[in-house]
């Protein structure tokens, strides 16, 4: 529910405007040769470094193991998760966050909700495309982010228009036949109920994950804080931490009554429980933010640079990593299903408006009238179209966008 409170999802704005304008400025000579020099210490620092992660790989394999073992409990069938695992390792070395969450995210997406089979979807915060690319082939997709820097790293044959947009009042008219997807956005917005209506009234189906409220409680700091009696200190850490992150989190039973107010009848899938998320976070904390602090995606580039230069390690690092993330993701198949971070929602949209399945009409962001290729004949306003983006949002977004600043942001970033 909407609380009066600013909106944080607002804040990715700002992170654009920031972008823009460091593509716009050079760094100055004194501070390339700092940013030199910090590359070179942060290369060093790698290698004794590596040591500590096989050791931090192998305490977490054994503990996952014997905790299994021990606890007597039959598996779930997200067990199956792990066969994705390679598809992500190679994006997420060292970093079990990213790619435990996703692999699980990526079995409840294809084998159980079967997303992938959708004829339209409109994907709302696509980011660099990289999951979307990896669940759907054949689907037409229309991807919309707030942030073109992102969405400039999208490609896919599957991607039938990139769209820089408010994923919040989505500029499209309503089609029964469509279905929206929103992977890992829900949690940086704070007026979700606002959200969930437009996008209910919009498509013929909804598909969409959350973070609960253990997303942050799980944190090796706020939970060693509450273990020892600190409540007052966990708050403000687990606050600290959701607005660093841009992020307003409800409880579970919150969320299901806000979703089953605004929606047709809706299906819940809840994975990756506060156990394994606090561990995945330790190991990630202890091993990474020595270099460069990392909460989540991506992995530090200068770690993944520096193992590419000795093939054999990169190869012991996919094969160390894999198996911690395996380990995790059974672990997680065993747990009790009430302390879950994550929490997917299939659900019948509310849009009973029939169109071809294949005709998919970008509106006006302003009066919400259909667009005839870049232009609203009602507003009479013309909507720029740069590096196969188009920009349906602030005019500045457009003018302060710069090829410089997108060049410098890496592929795979999120």
């Amino acid at each position: 529910m909407h609380t009066g409170k600013r909106e944080v999802n607002s804040g990715y704005q700002l992170y654009v405007e920031k972008i823009s304008k460091q593509g716009q400025n050079k760094l100055s000579r004194p501070k390339q040769i700092a940013s030199h020099i910090t590359h070179a210490l942060k290369v060093v620092l790698c290698i004794p470094l590596y040591a500590s992660f096989v050791i931090l790989s192998t305490a977490v394999i054994s503990y996952a193991y014997i905790y299994i073992v021990c606890s007597g409990r039959k598996a779930s069938s997200s067990a199956q998760a792990i066969k994705y695992i390679k598809r992500f390792a190679p994006i997420y070395p060292f970093h079990l966050y990213p790619l435990v969450a996703k692999s699980l995210e990526m079995y409840y997406l294809c084998d159980i909700i079967r997303v992938q089979h959708a004829p339209l979807v409109f994907e709302v915060a696509i980011g660099d495309g990289y999951l979307s690319k990896s669940i759907f082939g054949a689907t037409e997709v229309f991807g919309f982010d707030i942030n073109p820097y992102s969405l400039d790293k999208a490609d896919g044959k599957h991607i039938r228009q990139k769209v820089v947009a408010n994923c919040l009042r989505l500029p499209v008219m309503p089609h029964s036949g469509a279905t929206l997807v929103a992977n890992n956005l829900m949690h940086h917005i704070t007026d979700k109920s606002t959200a969930i209506s437009d996008w209910a009234g919009k498509v013929g189906r909804l598909v969409f994950n959350e973070n609960t409220i253990y997303w942050a409680t799980s944190w090796p700091l706020a939970a060693l804080a509450k273990s020892i009696g600190l409540t007052k200190t966990a708050d403000e850490i687990v606050q600290q931490i959701n607005n660093t992150n841009m992020q307003t989190l409800l409880s579970k039973p919150e969320l299901d009554t806000l979703v089953s107010r605004l929606t047709g009848p809706c299906k819940t899938y809840s994975y990756y429980s506060q156990k394994v998320h606090t561990i995945s976070l330790l190991y990630s904390c202890l091993f990474t933010a020595f270099i460069q602090p990392c909460y989540g995606p991506p992995t530090p580039a200068v770690f993944k640079r520096v193992i590419e230069y000795f093939p054999p390690v990169e190869k012991l690092t996919h094969y160390l990593t894999e198996l911690v993330a395996a380990a995790l993701i059974r672990l997680d198949a065993i747990e009790e299903r009430d302390k879950d971070v994550f929490v997917h929602y299939d659900c019948k949209g509310l849009c009973t408006q029939i169109q071809d399945v294949k005709e998919a009409v970008l509106s006006c962001p302003d009066c919400m009238s259909p667009l005839h290729g870049q232009d609203c004949p009602k507003c009479s306003r013309h909507f720029q179209v740069i590096n196969g983006m188009l920009f349906l949002c602030d005019e500045a977004v457009a003018s302060n966008y710069t090829p410089e600043a997108s060049a410098s942001i890496p592929k795979h970033h999120l």
